[in-house]
C-alpha cells in the first residue's frame, strides 16, 4: 500500500487544526496537528513532511517566520499561510516566499488547489527577473543596474545581514555580492554564503582585488563568478547576461 504523505499544521487554536486535519485526511493525506509553533518548525527540520500549514500569527512569533525557518533548511517544501486577510504584508511576502495563501474559514477546494505545491505569482512580476545588488556605494549599484538588460525588480542593499533576510523571500535570478564589505571578513562572505545554502551559479561576487588565494577559495564552494571594483563593464555585462540568461537552469 503505497503511504500516504504527510501534512503538519501548527495552530495554537486546537479546534482549527483539527478542522483542517480532518480536511487534508478527506483529500488523502495523512496530517499531524501541532500546537507549539517551535515544536513544529523542530519537527520540520526533523522529519520534512511532503507539506506544512501554518496559522497567520502565534503568541510568540508569526507564521511567516515559522515558514521561513522551515525553508531555509527545505525551500522546496510545500508551504501555506492561513490568514483572515490578504492585506496584510506577509501575505506578499510569504507569496515571495513560495508559500499558498489560504483564507479562513478554509475551503475544501481551495485546500486541496494548495496542496499541489503551485504557489499564487503575482501576475504584473511573472516575466520580471528578481535582482538583489548587495553593495555599499551608490555609484556601484548604480553602475551595475545600467548592466542589466532585461525586465528586473531590482533589489539594493548595503547591508549583507538584511540580504540574509531576504534571501528566502524570493526565488533569486541574481544577487551580487560584495564580499569586501564593513560587515565581515572575505572568510566569513563566503561562510555565510555557503551556510544560507546560496546558489553559486547565480552569484556575481565583487571585491576591491581578487587574488590568486581568495578565487580558490570561493571557486573550491562552486562559486566562479568574479569581477573587481573599480568596475570593467565589458567584462562583467557578459557575465550578468549569461546568469539571467541561464541561471540555476546550468
Amino acid at each position: 500500500m503505497k503511504e500516504k504523505k504527510c501534512v503538519y499544521i501548527i495552530s495554537e487554536l486546537s479546534a482549527l487544526a483539527l478542522s483542517i486535519k480532518k480536511q487534508v485526511e478527506t483529500l488523502g493525506f495523512s496530517a499531524v496537528p501541532i500546537f507549539n509553533p517551535m515544536e513544529g518548525i523542530h519537527l520540520c527540520i526533523t522529519n520534512k513532511p511532503y507539506a506544512v500549514i501554518s496559522d497567520f500569527s502565534f503568541n510568540t512569533i508569526m507564521g511567516l517566520e515559522v515558514l521561513q525557518q522551515i525553508k531555509i533548511k527545505y525551500n522546496d517544501i510545500v508551504s501555506i499561510l492561513l490568514t483572515n486577510s490578504e492585506n496584510h504584508p506577509d501575505v506578499k511576502r510569504a507569496i515571495d516566499l513560495g508559500c499558498n495563501i489560504l483564507l479562513k474559514p478554509v475551503e475544501l477546494k481551495k485546500l486541496e488547489e494548495a496542496l499541489k505545491g503551485e504557489p499564487k505569482q503575482e501576475k504584473n512580476d511573472k516575466n520580471l527577473k528578481n535582482v538583489i545588488i548587495v553593495e555599499k556605494s551608490a555609484n556601484i549599484r548604480f553602475q551595475l543596474k545600467k548592466l542589466i538588460k532585461v525586465p528586473s525588480e531590482i533589489v539594493e542593499t548595503i547591508n549583507p545581514f538584511e540580504f540574509i533576510e531576504k534571501y528566502f523571500l524570493k526565488q533569486w535570478d541574481l544577487i551580487i555580492f560584495n564580499v569586501d564589505n564593513d560587515y565581515m571578513s572575505v572568510d566569513e562572505s563566503l561562510k555565510t554564503l555557503i551556510e544560507k545554502k546560496v546558489k553559486p551559479e547565480i552569484c556575481l561576487l565583487l571585491a576591491f582585488e581578487w587574488t590568486r588565494l581568495k578565487e580558490d577559495k570561493f571557486i573550491s564552494k562552486g562559486f566562479s563568478n568574479f569581477a573587481t571594483i573599480p568596475l570593467n563593464e565589458s567584462k562583467i555585462s557578459p557575465i550578468i547576461d549569461t546568469i539571467l540568461q541561464y541561471g540555476s537552469k546550468r
